[in-house]
């Protein structure tokens, strides 16, 4: 008995060291959060924030970053369209998406290397920053869907990203002769990933 009780003294007391330690963690890590790391580096004088790379990085900085750097791209190609970005798309349904993208302020890459991990590569249309759910998206548009071979072509691309688990990172427009382009749908499905434009200029 008396062993049992000096165990639950001890148990009793290593229980509330625990609970005021945890308190102190708790109040640290309010103070010492990513946003106080954020306001020093924001309350640097503007001409000194150029020459600074902030401990911790506001969602602006990640976005202009992302989309200033370099990537490896698709083979290079001739007579494409030119989008307000900037870009060189291959067809005038993809300039119209880009200049959608664009216009809603959507950070977005054209035709950016994708490497599945098993050695599979595929160029999305486009590859998509969600800057809500801090996650990349693809967009692919299938626009020759009276051709059967494209047709084919484009459900094995469809499969490799269900093969490999992004079925939920994809969004996937179709176009033929009959039924092109419908904007007002790319609109809708592009709109949840937009953001104020000033964040991307």
């Amino acid at each position: 008995m008396i062993k049992g009780l000096a165990q639950k003294m001890h148990d009793v007391a290593c229980l509330k060291f625990a609970k005021q330690r945890l308190k102190a963690i708790n109040r640290f890590l309010k103070t010492d959060s990513e946003s106080s790391y954020l306001e020093i580096y924001e309350n640097l004088p503007d001409e000194f924030k150029n020459f600074t790379a902030p401990l911790a990085k506001s969602m602006e900085y990640k976005i202009n970053e992302w989309v200033s750097k370099g990537y490896a791209k698709m083979r290079p190609f001739e007579n494409g369209f030119k989008t307000l970005k900037g870009d060189t798309v291959r067809s005038k349904s993809e300039k119209l998406i880009a200049d959608l993208l664009y216009m809603l302020g959507v950070p977005y890459r054209y035709e950016m290397r994708l490497d599945m991990g098993d050695g599979t590569i595929v160029y999305p249309d486009f590859t998509i920053y969600d800057v809500r759910n801090n996650r990349l998206v693809y967009y692919e548009h299938f626009g020759m869907m009276d051709d059967s071979h494209y047709v084919n072509n484009a459900i094995r691309k469809h499969n490799e990203y269900l093969k490999h688990g992004l079925g939920n990172d994809l969004i996937i427009t179709l176009e033929s002769g009959q039924k092109p382009l419908d904007l007002e749908a790319v609109e809708a499905q592009v709109k949840k990933y937009a953001l104020a434009k000033s964040a991307t200029n």
